[in-house]
């Protein structure tokens, strides 16, 4: 019911890759199946055109062979809401939200914060950006300021 072959087989390699690794996040680049690596962003490619209404090799059969398995879509919106809950106890701890790039204790947050300031000065310029006015709000919820320091905007 799900398909081509190929479709079938890489679905079989996604189901034991979450076994071993307990998550279905597999890296494009994944050095052990590269194949892999490209078919799941395929799947999220064609999640985000069937869920805009546009034309998709994805079924709902697919989707639901994925779910089953534990497939999360999109995979950036878990990571953004994993940075924003680091976010909240780094402003818990430290009383703001000015992360410094290279922050020691964890650099994904401090690069995550820099790409948040970036995708804001995009959408304020009217040009294409991952931030939308959900992002926005939740970020100036916990205190977020933009833009911050002595960049020129």
């Amino acid at each position: 019911p799900h398909g081509s072959v190929t479709w079938k087989l890489r679905l079989g390699e996604l189901h034991e890759f979450r076994k071993k690794y307990k998550h279905c996040n597999v890296p494009q680049h994944f050095i052990d199946n590269r194949q892999l690596g490209k078919w799941v962003c395929t799947q999220r490619s064609a999640y985000k055109r069937m869920m805009d209404g546009k034309t998709s090799t994805l079924t709902p059969d697919r989707v639901t062979a994925l779910e089953e398995i534990g497939f999360v879509w999109p995979h950036g919106s878990v990571t953004w809401k994993l940075r924003l809950g680091e976010l909240h106890e780094f402003r818990k701890k430290y009383k703001h939200c000015n992360v410094p790039q290279h922050f020691i204790d964890n650099r994904q947050l401090g690069k995550w914060v820099c790409t948040q300031r970036s995708a804001y000065k995009r959408m304020m310029d009217g040009k294409t950006s991952t931030l939308t006015p959900d992002r926005v709000t939740a970020l100036e919820e916990i205190g977020f300021v933009w833009p911050h320091g002595s960049v020129t905007w």
